[in-house]
């Protein structure tokens, strides 16, 4: 490979992760565009760098949007099943899937388009053969395809993990604000405001949790809504218990204390698996990592003292 083509190859590459990071850009933007408060700040602020960034990373949104419109439209290439599945995985993932299912779809075919020039641009300067040119394509197929769903999962594990945290916390605020006289709304209402500072992405899912309750007239399934979208298991339990408290009227403190003692003793299961694990995790780099130096430090003068020893003693049988 030349250096011509080298230089290429890496300019193909470099345009490949700005993609990537302009996707990632306009997912934490639609995450931001949530809050009515946000919306309103960047309406009424003025023009910027940054802002002019944004504005073009709109139009390239736009466009894939429109794509992923038509990609979603069309029943040949994306199931109705297909598209429940990767509804629910963006949803998990924080986001809403009405606003992002398009741009998912668009950056799906686009990266793939890429993965594909990408392939063909390897295949071309390395002359490769029949055989080759089949492995890059079955390599760029998978490729192109799974970076979208790639980035979204890390949304969804940071997301969960961000739930799992802020969700005993928010419990213990629910049971205060129960117990002092609020009915669940009012409660829901006012555990969302404390939360939005420490936790945000707990308060958003009540906040979303406490619109369901205000539109929906059966309050059961908006508490299944709010368990499904969240994808934790806790909330799922915490959903399940608001329900059966709703429906059998029992004292709604005392659930959610019980549920806020059994989650953190949960939490304190965790970080006990985790303490057992850590002696077999810290083999590795004491072995590769502290052992040679160790080895070199307490050693390493013996050594050389030994060989300059040896040096002596060879120049004195050699006189």
């Amino acid at each position: 490979m030349t250096h011509q083509q080298a230089l290429l190859f890496w300019e193909l590459l470099g345009g490949i992760a700005i993609l990537v990071g302009i996707a990632v850009v306009v997912l934490l933007r639609e995450a931001g565009y949530r809050d009515l408060r946000h919306r309103v700040i960047v309406v009424a602020s003025g023009s910027s760098p940054a802002n002019d960034a944004m504005r073009r990373a709109s139009v390239m949104a736009s466009l894939l949007i429109r794509v992923g419109d038509w990609l979603r439209r069309s029943k040949r290439i994306y199931s109705i099943k297909d598209i429940e599945v990767l509804e629910n995985v963006i949803s998990t993932a924080g986001f809403d899937p009405k606003r992002v299912l398009p741009l998912v779809l668009g950056a799906k075919l686009a990266f793939l388009i890429l993965a594909l020039a990408a392939a063909g641009l390897i295949g071309f300067f390395a002359d490769a053969s029949t055989g080759k040119w089949l492995v890059l394509i079955a390599i760029a197929l998978p490729v192109g395809i799974m970076v979208p769903e790639f980035v979204l999962n890390i949304f969804r594990r940071s997301h969960a993990a961000a739930l799992q945290r802020g969700l005993p916390d928010a419990l213990d605020l629910l049971v205060v604000c129960t117990e002092a006289g609020l009915g669940l709304e009012s409660a829901l209402k006012q555990v969302s405001i404390e939360m939005r500072n420490s936790n945000r992405a707990i308060a958003m899912a009540i906040a979303s949790l406490l619109d369901e309750l205000m539109v929906l007239p059966d309050r059961r399934q908006a508490f299944t809504n709010f368990g499904r979208k969240s994808g934790v298991e806790p909330i799922r339990r915490m959903s399940t218990v608001l329900a059966q408290t709703l429906q059998l009227g029992t004292p709604l403190g005392d659930a959610l204390r019980s549920m806020a003692v059994e989650l953190r003793h949960d939490r304190m299961v965790r970080l006990e698996e985790k303490a057992v694990r850590l002696p077999a995790l810290l083999v590795f780099p004491l072995i590769f990592g502290i052992l040679p130096a160790l080895l070199v430090t307490l050693g390493g003068p013996s050594v050389l003292t030994l060989l300059d020893t040896l040096n002596g003693a060879s120049g004195l049988l050699k006189h």
